[in-house]
């Protein structure tokens, strides 16, 4: 008898209940919970309630804009691109889910965000490639821990 193992993985975006909540969230740092169309490079999208319709708003980055790395992850300047469109399904087949999250360590909120996907992957602002790809260790962090020692 052979036993076979199956994957299965969450494949879903949070919607949110209106597109305030998702403006206040970006501003002050909050996750946002968004998906990446694979046809679209450097833009993510968040889903929102209105009436009986869901829609999306976007948000660029650019991976050379105002880049940082705390504890080897990335961290770049997202900004609000103010657009509203209608959710299509086929759109969403051909989607990535990630969570968007604040560096809101102690210092002033620049909206500066990392992305972390479905799929592993993470935001990498440093990376002569592409802008996504699997976190690296963060050699200043262990020089930093080992001098600890």
């Amino acid at each position: 008898m052979r036993l076979e193992t199956i994957r299965q993985t969450y494949k879903a975006h949070h919607i949110f209940a209106n597109k305030n909540e998702i403006i206040h969230r970006f501003k002050t740092g909050k996750p946002l919970s968004c998906f990446h169309l694979k046809s679209e490079s450097k833009k993510v999208h968040v889903a929102f309630r209105t009436d009986d319709k869901v829609k999306y708003t976007s948000f660029s980055y650019d991976p050379k804009d105002l880049p940082t790395c705390e504890t080897g992850t990335h961290f770049c300047r997202f900004s609000w691109d103010q657009n509203e469109e209608l959710i299509e399904k086929e759109k969403l087949e051909d989607s990535l889910g990630a969570l968007m999250l604040g560096n809101t360590g102690d210092h002033v909120f620049q909206r500066q965000f990392t992305l972390e996907y479905e799929d592993w992957e993470v935001l990498l602002c440093y990376s002569k490639c592409d802008a996504k790809g699997f976190a690296l260790p963060d050699r200043a962090l262990f020089v930093e821990l080992k001098d600890m020692l």
